[in-house]
């Protein structure tokens, strides 16, 4: 019978309680918990943004250019498009049924 031995370095060894706290913290704080304020904050300013050109597409409607209107209606769908197409990659998943999404 063959097995596996797992042994540390010896700092590992004599300090394994403060090594692991540090190492778990780490991972919380650099893996999961900025990354994900980052996200957060970003989709947060996107959205601002999207509501800010649609209130100036209203504004060029009512000041009736339509053409300025029609070009800023494109970027806007432009950018959900973008956006959503983003999310249905990173979360093929969502909605409860597995989307075939192509990975190249």
């Amino acid at each position: 019978m063959s097995a596996c031995h797992i042994s540390l370095v010896s700092f590992i060894e004599r300090y394994s309680q403060v090594y692991f706290n540090i190492y778990y913290w780490f991972r919380v704080v650099f893996i999961h918990l900025v990354p994900c304020s980052a996200l957060v904050v970003l989709t947060a300013l996107l959205v601002n943004a999207m509501r800010k050109a649609q209130d100036r597409r209203q504004l060029l409607l009512k000041q009736n250019r339509r053409s300025e209107s029609r070009r800023l209606a494109e970027s806007n769908w432009t950018t959900v498009n973008d956006w959503t197409t983003h999310e249905q990659l990173d979360h093929p998943d969502v909605g409860g049924r597995r989307r075939s999404v192509p990975r190249g």
